[in-house]
């Protein structure tokens, strides 16, 4: 009985363990973004955010999208 419930729970909370942590970073990957709409929009700092190159901007979301993926996620995709 304790075999069988071990081999169940390596084949399930695995995955389900893996679905949150895809689940997590899904939310992650669409919070970063409307974040940086949120400095851009106001504040007395905003308008040095305005002045952000968009190729730097997109150098930032790029570097946030591996960090997410790899060292965070465990998998590209």
């Amino acid at each position: 009985m304790v075999q069988l419930v071990q081999t169940c729970l390596q084949s399930v909370s695995q995955p389900g363990v893996n679905f949150l942590i895809k689940h997590a970073g899904s939310i992650f990957r669409r919070l970063f973004p409307i974040a940086l709409r949120d400095v851009k929009s106001g504040g007395p700092l905003s308008q040095q955010y305005h002045m952000l190159p968009q190729v730097a901007e997109k150098q930032m979301f790029d570097q946030y999208e591996e960090l997410l993926e790899w060292d965070i996620m465990g998998s590209k995709g």
